[in-house]
């Protein structure tokens, strides 16, 4: 695209790389991510073009992040989008498309531990998701799916489950299906790339245990024990390759009671910081330490007060 405005969203999201890593240039930043959010915000306001739009969107999620707002304006954001795709009633199939509306169902997913539930009753994710779904092939691939690939079938086990861990309800049809989907793609082959899914999923079932009233304490053992055999072979590349770098060893992360295992958590997230420049790895390490203190666990996932400063995107 040969516009002012895409320039501006490609700058602006560069930049954003640098505000992370050095601090004399973030007054010279905010003013290029001024810039390209009133440049969008014009375009927003008088295009008719679906994808400039949903682009927009995106971007103002993306921007969000980056620069540390707060999670009411990111989760704002997000919900934008979700109403702009459902009030569409038929939406072109391209693959500009499927990369935008994968984006915004990653975030969304991702996003839902910390968001209110009565958004969480209004997009209900076992349904949202579907909708989601539905607008990619039957078999995500790489070549389909640009941003997720094959992964895309694991935003919506996500989704479900953490919704189920907000509203801290056990029903028996969502838990047994979801559980079940869960374990499927655990007894799958683990390959390299697909390292940072395993722990995702990992991180869903715990979340699951948490929720089911017969659960035991050996149930999430065992599955910390499996946390940590494929946690201990994780390397530079798994750092730096995969969108959820961040959402299940986090979630584990908030389970640990012995100090060794907290080391080995906080000592991989510093690593992960010095060579992806990610903040939100060192917000990471902030609320797992205060978790940690205040022996809350999971728990602190219940504290609005907390949860407003987690970015799980």
């Amino acid at each position: 695209r040969k516009s002012s405005e895409f320039r501006d969203i490609l700058t602006s999201l560069s930049a954003a790389y640098l505000f992370s890593v050095d601090i004399s240039k973030h007054a010279v930043i905010n003013e290029v991510h001024k810039k390209a959010m009133t440049q969008v915000l014009k375009s927003y306001n008088k295009s008719d073009s679906f994808d400039w739009i949903l682009h927009s969107i995106i971007f103002s999620i993306l921007n969000k992040i980056y620069m540390s707002s707060n999670n009411e304006e990111l989760l704002k954001d997000i919900y934008t989008g979700v109403e702009f795709i459902l009030s569409k009633n038929n939406i072109e199939s391209s693959r500009t498309i499927r990369l935008l509306i994968e984006s915004l169902f990653y975030h969304y997913s991702v996003s839902i531990l910390i968001t209110p539930l009565e958004l969480l009753n209004k997009y209900h994710p076992f349904i949202l998701c579907d909708i989601l779904r539905s607008y990619f092939p039957d078999k995500a691939t790489t070549e389909s799916n640009l941003l997720l690939g094959e992964t895309l079938d694991v935003l919506p086990i996500i989704a479900k489950t953490s919704f189920l861990f907000r509203k801290k309800s056990y029903d028996n049809g969502f838990y047994s299906t979801l559980m079940m989907a869960v374990n499927d793609l655990l007894e799958k082959e683990i390959k390299s790339s697909q390292k940072m899914i395993y722990i995702t999923l990992i991180g869903c079932k715990m979340l699951l245990l948490d929720v089911f009233p017969y659960a035991s304490q050996i149930e999430k053992d065992e599955l910390k024990e499996l946390f940590f055999s494929i946690f201990n072979s994780l390397d530079d590349s798994d750092m730096e390759n995969g969108l959820f770098k961040l959402w299940g060893i986090f979630i584990i992360g908030l389970t640990l009671e012995n100090k060794i295992d907290q080391d080995k958590i906080v000592s991989y997230l510093r690593k992960k910081w010095e060579i992806t420049h990610n903040v939100g790895d060192l917000r990471a390490i902030d609320n797992l330490k205060l978790a940690w203190n205040q022996n809350r666990g999971l728990e602190m996932l219940e504290n609005e007060m907390i949860v407003n400063q987690i970015f799980l995107s």
